[in-house]
């Protein structure tokens, strides 16, 4: 309830000063302590407060670690799951930017992790409308993908279909309808024609080829 909250709160906040005071501010255990009471103010559904602490957070992970660290691309990332809650899509969206552009440079636009960030830097691009923007990102991301996993990977058909569902949003439906139908034949290939995520291929591809008349 809340007075539980309220107390949860009241306890983390009481952790963070003990840890600063007791090994510094940007000693590891304080930085977790300092994500940890960010996490405590989110589930309270004090989106303001955790998004203070994990500013704060993001402040001392960079200090510390670096602003390629993988600790403080989770405070980004973090930081961009706190303002599309309060539907600051374009505030998440430079949070996003700036956590996959610091993964790009330190490991690679082909890692996993790069990948994930541009996958979720597209999301947020389509939510702001930005279709054309978001497809051309999607572009490159899926070819890097599957020119490091191979085309019949799901990680590759997973790419696709959110590239083609972006495209027939921004009205380009050949190129939906190309990219989808690719993804239909990868499911196909590797699951069956029968599986769950080849039937919902299916209903997309389908749902194109409705509104194209």
């Amino acid at each position: 309830d809340e007075g539980d909250m309220a107390a949860a709160v009241e306890l983390g906040e009481a952790m963070l000063e003990l840890a600063e005071d007791s090994f510094g501010p940007l000693h590891a255990l304080t930085i977790d302590v300092t994500i940890e009471l960010a996490n405590v103010y989110y589930a309270a559904g004090d989106t303001v407060g955790a998004g203070t602490v994990l500013m704060l957070a993001l402040e001392k992970t960079t200090e510390a670690l670096g602003s390629e660290h993988p600790m403080t691309l989770d405070v980004l990332l973090d930081l961009a799951n706190v303002y599309e809650s309060e539907g600051r899509f374009e505030d998440a969206l430079v949070m996003v930017m700036d956590a996959a552009e610091n993964a790009e440079a330190a490991f690679g636009p082909a890692v996993p992790r790069t990948v994930d960030l541009r996958l979720e830097q597209a999301r947020y691009l389509e939510q702001l409308g930005e279709y054309e923007e978001g497809a051309r990102l999607l572009e490159t991301t899926c070819g890097l993908v599957r020119e490091q996993l191979g085309v019949h990977h799901a990680r590759t058909a997973d790419c696709l279909q959110q590239y083609g569902v972006l495209l027939s949003r921004g009205g380009d439906l050949p190129g939906a309808r190309g990219a989808l139908g690719e993804v239909v034949a990868i499911r196909e290939g590797v699951l069956g024609a029968d599986a769950p995520e080849t039937l919902s291929t299916r209903i997309d591809v389908a749902a194109l080829l409705r509104e194209a008349g």
